[in-house]
């Protein structure tokens, strides 16, 4: 019998040939999928059923490469306050860069917390919050995360097979469908009916209509409550539990004739962050749509609708809500479903950070709330603290976090760490010189020196920036390469460009490097100040090909011109691209930027956006680069926004990176009601202010006066 490939795997992987003469890898063979015929070798390496072809088995299992499949769309990458998601581990790495990584949810930027999909990469550079990446192609999981997929997968059919719906009843009663994405089996009281739903599960429960009130424990935690109206219909009700389930509804189309040309579907509706949900008659719940259906003579299609959980390979259900969520800019709505979990996990340091992140989207009270609740669980995390003050200085309750944090630092006098965190409060001058006063007592902690490294550059202590900044480096160098834009900032202000370039080149070429895209721009701006030719050093720093499109926003922060066409710029590019010459455009551009977009603005492009969009006052675009900004607090910000609306304030006491000083200065010599005097003095002050020359200096030549 010949052997049938669909998919011409054969004449990809010869081998194949000689082992198809086992049953299982020729129909995998026969299917065209490249990931079944990985998995059908597998069995037989592992069962050995085919002992004279061991050596092979073992050689083809060990290439994931070679069973690649096509992208199917770009997976989410990008971090925020060092999570998020990223690529993780590298393996089968040939000589041209390329090599397989784990495309994971991730912590403190390279920790992987969660293991998502696995993707033929090549690493090409990296922002402030995600490292860039050419993705090829779709590599198979390895054995070991297909089989815990799977045995997920099996459980779910298990459990819609024992739960199926038996139709609704039209009385006073109505049937609520109930549905668990967590991964604990989750305790329901609903109605007065108690259900324990198992992770990825779903049950039916039959309460009296009129106001219903559930509740949701696991291990002990209530997850979720509910308090709904419910009324008596043929619609369907559904308790998404936390809203962590990854519920989807779409639309199937059948025809009599196929069309010549195939029709565009519609959108699935998914429900992930919905907790409750009602929607009228599906054909086919929790099970697959049928192949075909029958349909009279004169009718040319039928449409059936379908409810279904979205089945991971090898992650729970809220990750997969998470992980949909975070594609949509929609993470506030995975802060219950992560807190829950965080809450179930006893605030482990993994959970804490997504469920942070997730708070932090949502409101400046959910993130207050998640940080305390993370904080009674480890008091001596001064990340955590740091945090939490975030948190409340975005809720305006600057003054009260300072005095809290006074009154921990009179109690505590002989802690660092007390000392610290109080300090880092203070604004301006005072809080150089509480910093200063701290490094001199505790001469060896990274925390105060870092903070004050940056701090003297900000209010223009170049010399201590450079001398602190040294210290810090012989001390603790990944605290010291946090602040190295510090460094660079004072170097360039001294007149020593060179050596600024050279320290960024050689962050460059370390492998830790965790802002590769940010470095790679200031260094091809400090170049250009040393006099080379910043063009020629896109491809010089690591010997990577950097022509692709990718690599525009780095090139337009840079000062060079993007790749792409001007059809095929991304919105973050037009917008940068605008800033140069025409910041109406780039304000009405900025208002349909993602939070991705927005933090992969530098400080000095962040700057001049948030300005012209405060005098000009269009407070959607104010009101997302506050929300997704560049870490500005609430005391400066308002200092800021005061200074471009042409008020008598000083940027004296705001902590300001110059770029961001300068695109303010910039702004607010727009403002035609100041003096003309002041308005030049502004100018001239931007231009000095601006050291690496950036869009604030080519803004000053052509935005409108």
């Amino acid at each position: 019998m010949s052997l049938k490939d669909p998919a011409n795997l054969v004449q990809r992987i010869p081998e194949l040939e000689v082992l198809a003469v086992d049953p299982k890898i020729r129909r995998a063979i026969e299917t065209g999928d490249p990931f079944k015929v990985y998995r059908a070798l597998g069995w037989a390496k592992w069962f050995k059923r085919l002992p004279a072809h061991q050596d092979t088995l073992k050689t083809l299992v060990r290439q994931r490469r070679l069973f690649a499949k096509p992208l199917n769309g770009t997976p989410a990458l990008g971090t925020f306050n060092t999570v998020g998601f990223g690529f993780v581990g590298r393996s089968e790495a040939e000589s041209d860069g390329t090599y397989i990584a784990t495309h994971a949810f991730v912590a403190l930027q390279f920790i992987p917390i969660i293991p998502l999909r696995s993707y033929l990469v090549r690493k090409v550079g990296s922002s402030l919050f995600s490292s860039k990446w050419n993705i090829f192609a779709r590599v198979p999981s390895s054995m070991l995360g297909w089989l815990y997929g799977r045995s997920l997968a099996l459980l779910l059919v298990l459990l819609v097979g024992s739960g199926a719906v038996n139709g609704f009843i039209k009385s006073r009663t109505q049937e609520v469908v109930v549905v668990n994405g967590l991964d604990v089996a989750v305790d329901v009281d609903l109605g007065g009916t108690q259900r324990t739903i198992a992770p990825m599960g779903h049950d039916i429960v039959t309460v009296k209509t009129g106001d219903v009130q559930g509740k949701a424990t696991a291990k002990g935690v209530v997850v979720d409550t509910l308090h709904e109206n419910v009324a008596s219909s043929s619609r369907m009700t559904m308790w998404n539990i936390a809203g962590a389930a990854p519920l989807f509804k779409e639309q199937v189309t059948y025809f009599s004739h196929k069309p010549a040309t195939e029709e565009a579907q519609a959108e699935p509706a998914v429900f992930c962050g919905q907790r409750f949900v009602e929607l009228p008659r599906i054909d086919d719940v929790f099970t697959a749509p049928p192949q075909t259906v029958s349909m009279s003579k004169n009718t040319e299609r039928v449409y059936r609708t379908h409810l279904d959980l979205a089945r991971p390979e090898d992650k729970p259900g809220y990750m997969t809500c998470m992980y949909y969520l975070a594609q949509h800019d929609a993470m506030k709505n995975a802060s219950p479903f992560l807190e829950a979990e965080a809450e179930i996990k006893g605030w482990d340091r993994d959970s804490i950070g997504l469920a942070m992140f997730a708070a932090s989207q949502a409101s400046d009270a959910a993130a207050i709330r998640v940080a305390q609740r993370a904080l009674r669980m480890h008091p001596d995390d001064i990340v955590l603290h740091r945090s939490y003050q975030m948190a409340r200085d975005n809720a305006g309750q600057s003054r009260e976090v300072l005095q809290e944090y006074a009154d921990k630092a009179k109690q505590q006098p002989d802690s660092a760490a007390a000392q610290y965190l109080y300090a880092s409060l203070l604004r301006g001058p005072a809080g150089v010189d509480a910093l200063a006063k701290l490094a001199a007592k505790y001469g060896t902690e990274p925390n105060i020196l870092r903070s004050l490294t940056w701090r003297r550059m900000a209010h223009g202590d170049y010399a201590g920036t450079i001398e602190g900044w040294n210290r810090l480096h012989a001390l603790a160098p990944r605290a010291a390469a946090d602040v190295v834009d510090a460094q660079v900032r004072a170097l360039v202000a001294r007149q020593r460009a060179n050596e600024a370039a050279g320290l960024l080149a050689s962050l460059l070429k370390s492998p830790q490097d965790d802002s590769r895209g940010e470095h790679l721009a200031e260094y091809l701006m400090v170049v250009s100040l040393a006099g080379g030719d910043a063009r020629r050093q896109m491809d010089a720093v690591d010997k990577k090909d950097t022509s692709d499109a990718a690599f525009d926003p780095i090139r337009v922060r840079a000062g060079l011109e993007p790749v792409a066409a001007a059809a095929q710029q991304p919105l973050l590019v037009q917008v940068m691209l605008a800033l140069r010459s025409d910041p109406a455009k780039a304000v009405r551009l900025a208002r349909g930027m993602t939070q991705g977009d927005v933090m992969a603005l530098g400080p000095e492009q962040w700057g001049l956006l948030f300005g012209e969009a405060v005098r000009t006052n269009d407070k959607a675009v104010v009101a997302k680069l506050e929300h997704f900004g560049r870490s500005v607090d609430s005391n400066d910000r308002s200092t800021l926004t005061r200074f471009v609306q042409g008020d008598a304030v000083s940027l004296a006491d705001a902590d300001l990176e110059p770029g961001m000083r300068a695109a303010a200065m910039l702004v607010r010599s727009r403002n035609a009601a100041l003096p003309a005097a002041e308005r030049a003095q502004l100018r001239t002050q931007a231009a000095q202010t601006d050291l690496l020359h950036s869009v604030v200096t080519q803004a000053l030549a052509k935005w409108p006066a």
